[in-house]
């Protein structure tokens, strides 16, 4: 059960509860059991020192278990219905209608916590404060675009999202006489303190649309809040392009536009490694502040996480700047995160999922997906494209082929509320949909006991080679929605599953659950 809920107070207090969640402890992840008791295992978690390995528990009378780990050996003995720690692992043993008798067992597994390989940058627009007017062309990569201001001095304040060290500057000028002939970059730590300078120039000069990198020449340090603070200018106004912060000297890394946090997991075994990025994109003034996440195989640090080698473009999660409820899910090779706006309900998944193909074959299973492809999608679009992973619009999912090839498979673009199958990717995600025609699952109903069915969702290719059948979401179903709300549980083989609706859609073919395990 290593998941968790809560509310967060707006899209990158969301980012830092995943963040927190993934990287302050491991995970504990696919219990089982053999026996005769009818009780429980719950609240199992992973700790800051836990590994890959299989931890045993077996019962030596109704009351007491012995807790061996595979690599760990002996632990302390468990008691039945009292919380158990220790530095591999946590849980609780429930008692249930029948006792347990010795030789019960129950087997859990813990994968070690992921890493954290930055946390930088500034989340967007609100929190950038200046007297510049159309403040986003200096950061949207065209030169044809400018910020200005009528007068000789100017100012760009950032508050980054946790201390953060800026080592160079990047200006491009618009013209040889409206452009900075002074001005300074400088630091604080508290919103309350008086500015420090990092660096200050004077007597700039430029020709038309050039390009100046100012190196600084000492480490500033960390710090949560910038200033590019211009003092005088060579004619009677500002006019300019393009201006960038970085991290690093000399690297293309900046820090001045968005958020960033990049994560490291290790697989269910330990052994593989994975990459999950993770941005911002915040505008306050068409109120959009949504999360995109990519994937990839190999970290370059001097390089944003949608510039990474071998990754998808970025996959958003449409927010908001307030509370947002959520629920995370994750173990050594994934994570789901669940979020609510009002009742619009989103589904994340970023991570392995479970190929058909041996690793000989298939060995880096990756699966990145969410609501769409847009950046600048509000949470309240009604767009056929913004839909779950297992359900997914175009382009809002991104899969990794055993050819070392992303693909995209889609069910839905285009038209009415369900819109049309989007063929031409060649790829459909079943049961959502169940046949060549496209058409919605509409007449699955409840198991004849009254259960809830949990249907896998199968990730295939098939209009175009390669004809293949990728696999399955580890911990993603899809389920009839007749007589369900979104939040409502499933509980099946001792695990609880969260139904979600997809997104704003409430038809009976339009719900998934996500096992909290």
């Amino acid at each position: 059960m290593s998941h968790t809920s809560g509310t967060a107070t707006s899209y990158v207090d969301l980012l830092d509860k995943l963040d927190t969640f993934l990287t302050a402890t491991g995970h504990a992840w696919g219990k089982r059991f053999t026996g005769t008791g009818t009780g429980d295992l719950i609240s199992y978690n992973g700790t800051a020192s836990s590994v890959a390995e299989t931890v045993t528990l077996t019962a030596i009378n109704a009351n007491t278990f012995s807790v061996v780990g595979s690599v760990s050996g002996a632990l302390a003995n468990a008691t039945v219905g009292t919380p158990y720690t220790s530095a591999v692992v946590a849980f609780t043993i429930t008692a249930g209608g029948t006792a347990y008798v010795a030789g019960d067992v129950w087997r859990i597994n813990t994968s070690p916590k992921w890493l954290r390989l930055r946390r930088a940058g500034c989340s967007g627009s609100e929190k950038r404060t200046t007297n510049l007017v159309t403040l986003d062309s200096l950061f949207d990569g065209n030169v044809n675009t400018t910020a200005t201001r009528a007068a000789t001095t100017a100012f760009i304040e950032w508050e980054m999202i946790a201390p953060t060290e800026v080592r160079e500057l990047v200006i491009q000028t618009w013209t040889s006489t409206n452009n900075p002939a002074a001005f300074s970059l400088d630091w604080k730590d508290n919103a309350g303190d008086a500015w420090t300078t990092a660096q200050s120039w004077t007597g700039q000069t430029w020709t038309n649309q050039q390009t100046r990198v100012y190196t600084l020449t000492a480490a500033p340090g960390a710090h949560r809040f910038w200033r590019w603070n211009m003092t005088a200018t060579n004619g009677s106004s500002l006019e300019i392009a393009e201006l960038y912060l970085r991290q690093q000297v000399s690297q293309p890394y900046q820090v001045q536009e968005r958020a960033e946090y990049v994560w490291r997991g290790y697989g269910l075994d330990g052994t593989k490694e994975l990459y999950v990025g993770a941005e911002t994109f915040g505008s306050s003034g068409v109120d959009t502040y949504n999360v995109g996440l990519t994937g990839f195989s190999t970290w370059d640090s001097t390089a944003s996480a949608s510039a990474q080698a071998n990754g998808t473009a970025m996959r958003y999660l449409s927010l908001a700047n307030a509370n947002i409820g959520y629920w995370i899910v994750a173990n050594g090779q994934r994570f789901v995160l669940v979020t609510k706006n009002n009742s619009v309900y989103q589904i994340a998944y970023a991570g392995f999922g479970f190929p058909y193909e041996p690793p000989s074959a298939h060995n880096w299973p990756m699966l990145v997906g969410a609501s769409s492809n847009q950046r600048g999608l509000r949470f309240n679009s009604n767009d056929t494209s913004f839909r779950f992973p297992i359900d997914p619009g175009r382009y809002g999912l991104a899969c990794f082929f055993p050819d070392a090839q992303w693909r995209e498979p889609s069910n839905r673009y285009l038209g009415s509320a369900d819109g049309s199958a989007d063929t031409p990717t060649g790829g459909l995600v079943w049961p959502a949909v169940m046949n060549p025609n496209k058409t919605h699952t509409t007449w699955v109903r409840d198991n004849l006991d009254g259960t809830k069915p949990l249907i896998p969702a199968v990730i295939a290719h098939r209009l175009a080679a390669p004809l293949h059948v990728w696999g399955e979401f580890d911990g993603l179903y899809w389920t009839p929605g007749f007589s369900v709300a979104s939040e409502s549980i499933i509980r099946e083989d001792r695990f609880n599953h969260l139904v979600v609706q997809n997104c704003f859609r409430t038809g009976a073919q339009h719900f998934g659950a996500v096992r909290l395990d």
